[in-house]
């Protein structure tokens, strides 16, 4: 067990590490805008058998359905009262806990 609790989303990295989606696939993300409660989705880096730590993105964002393509991550997010797919560059080291 990573300690993490359920998730949602796992996509396994060119890299060797693995990304970990948490209440990223829920009805949330389609039907309750601007939803900021306790079962906001969020993601978590890191490596099989080692720590795995939250992608430092601002705790306001609201994420859903990550991917990965092209060394970027993208995700579904309203954060800005807009509902939109949005893209950061995907984290080159795992972060710190």
């Amino acid at each position: 067990p990573l300690g993490i609790g359920p998730s949602d989303h796992l996509l396994a990295l060119p890299d060797g590490r693995y990304l970990i989606g948490r209440h990223t696939a829920d009805a949330v993300h389609r039907q309750w805008k601007g939803y900021a409660g306790g079962a906001t989705g969020h993601l978590w880096l890191g490596r099989r058998g080692g720590e795995f730590a939250r992608v430092p993105l601002p705790t306001t964002w609201n994420v859903g359905e990550p991917c990965t393509y092209g060394g970027r991550l993208y995700f579904l997010s309203e954060h800005d009262d807009v509902a939109n797919v949005y893209s950061v560059p995907l984290p080159t080291e795992t972060p710190s806990s």
